[in-house]
């Protein structure tokens, strides 16, 4: 079961090396439903349940691992807990 039918998963963007390991930004536009900041793309990934989804600490650019996409799109558990991962514990911050 495909949730986005409008993206092609099977033709390579442009840049073949990153084809396989994350989705391209014209991807992540469709899979978002349009949005081209990357802080709306992450919000409306992670409210998709797209929790693997980040933020480059260089570039600011979203990150979501094709892997990721393909198995919470077929309906696979996208739960932390599922992956064997909790929530951080943070420290607070002293100064």
């Amino acid at each position: 079961m495909n949730r986005h039918p409008d993206v092609d998963i099977t033709k390579p963007p442009a840049n073949e090396a990153r084809f396989e390991l994350v989705l391209s930004p014209d991807e992540l536009v469709q899979v978002t439903g349009g949005y081209r900041r990357a802080h709306e793309q992450h919000e409306e990934l992670i409210r998709q349940g797209f929790w693997r989804a980040r933020r480059s600490r260089l570039t600011g650019e979203v990150i979501l691992e094709r892997a990721h996409y393909l198995a919470v799109c077929a309906g696979g558990r996208a739960d932390r807990e599922s992956a064997g991962q909790s929530e951080p514990r943070l420290r607070p911050i002293t100064r």
